[in-house]
């Protein structure tokens, strides 16, 4: 059996409680917060240390896609930036890797902090239509919505037994 380091225990608690939010609350979060989450992802690790990820942060209500709703949180738009893209290995797309693994440190942080997320990867290039500044070059890869949470969405997790194969091949 694992023993947790107790440094880092509080992790194991922060990833078995992952949630992602339904609504935020009107409540704003301050910019400095919000920096302190984007800096977590700017910490991640990446296919050669390319570091190809780029991160619009949006607090305009204006600009959130049709039906979602920011309330005093921010839209954050995950993209790749095309120019730093490494392809190695049989031509694998590293970006579709590298900017999760860094939205993961933004939504653990983020939680850590008591605040809530929503991550979208299904959207339509309309959806973007108020995110103007983006230039081109940086592919939108995910849109995470942080803020404060007044609802969550129930999820269902499947057993371990189902996704877990231990010496059978």
């Amino acid at each position: 059996m694992a023993v947790e380091n107790e440094k880092f225990k509080h992790l194991s608690d922060l990833i078995r409680g992952l949630r992602q939010a339904r609504t935020f609350t009107d409540r704003p979060v301050d910019r400095d917060t919000i920096l302190s989450i984007v800096e977590a992802a700017r910490l991640a690790p990446s296919a050669n240390n390319s570091q190809p990820w780029r991160f619009h942060v949006y607090a305009d209500p204006n600009v959130v896609p049709q039906g979602e709703r920011l309330g005093g949180g921010v839209l954050i738009a995950a993209c790749a930036e095309e120019a730093i893209l490494s392809n190695r290995w049989r031509e694998q797309p590293f970006i579709m890797i590298d900017v999760p693994i860094a939205l993961t440190h933004m939504i653990l942080h983020a939680q850590s902090l008591g605040l809530g997320f929503r991550l979208v990867f299904d959207f339509e290039k309309e959806d973007l239509a108020g995110l103007t500044d983006i230039p081109k070059g940086h592919k939108p890869v995910a849109l995470l919505f942080i803020g404060r949470p007044e609802s969550f969405e129930e999820t269902a997790v499947a057993p371990a037994e189902d996704v877990v194969i231990v010496d059978r091949f």
